[in-house]
């Protein structure tokens, strides 16, 4: 269908995306060619991400929550009253600590994914551009 569309033969070692990773929606706009290493690649870091989230129990979409004025900010994450968290017992201050630990681990593991998963979306935006205007 998409070839048909786009009136060419799509190269034998590209692959159909679809933009919105709904395998159902077949719309010409959701669905991008690309080059296979290059689209196995994302879906590869797309799974490492979703291996994080599971694991930490956070999402990708927190980071920016964690950052305040281009900081990360623990203290703002953390639940409930943050002055209890210090004037409580040394136990209360580890569980932050282990926390703030926890918060930093996720971070440093998915940003840098986040980023690589980021550039290959404005990579296929481009394509997407470039087969949109047909010759």
């Amino acid at each position: 269908m998409y070839e048909r569309h786009l009136g060419v033969k799509i190269p034998a070692d590209y692959d159909v995306h679809h933009i919105d990773e709904n395998r159902n929606n077949h719309e010409f706009n959701n669905l991008v060619s690309v080059p296979r290493g290059i689209h196995r690649y994302y879906h590869l870091l797309k799974g490492k991400i979703f291996e994080a989230e599971d694991l930490y129990g956070f999402k990708s979409s927190d980071i920016e929550y964690f950052k305040i004025d281009g900081r990360f900010n623990f203290q703002e994450y953390v639940s409930g009253d943050y002055e209890t968290w210090f004037n409580g017992t040394r136990r209360e201050f580890e569980v932050l600590c282990n926390y703030q630990c926890k918060v930093a681990s996720f971070i440093s593991i998915v940003t840098p994914i986040v980023h690589v998963l980021k550039d290959i979306e404005l990579q296929m935006s481009a394509l997407k551009i470039l087969q949109n205007a047909k010759p």
